[in-house]
């Protein structure tokens, strides 16, 4: 997953899952990647796409 913009880092700041690990910073071009080991459920799911505008799913 890759957080992106100039906010606070909602993901650095907030565990979703046990499995979440922060892979890369990237300050200059202001994004974040994490990867997560899960099943999403349908919470986890809206939760993510509440915030949709600056998380992206990479694969």
């Amino acid at each position: 997953m890759r957080e992106l913009g100039k906010h606070p880092r909602y993901l650095r700041d907030l565990l979703l899952h046990h499995t979440q690990k922060e892979l890369h910073c990237d300050e200059q071009q202001d994004f974040t990647d994490y990867e997560f080991i899960l099943r999403p459920t349908t919470d986890c799911n809206g939760q993510l796409l509440s915030r949709g505008a600056w998380l992206k799913v990479l694969a």
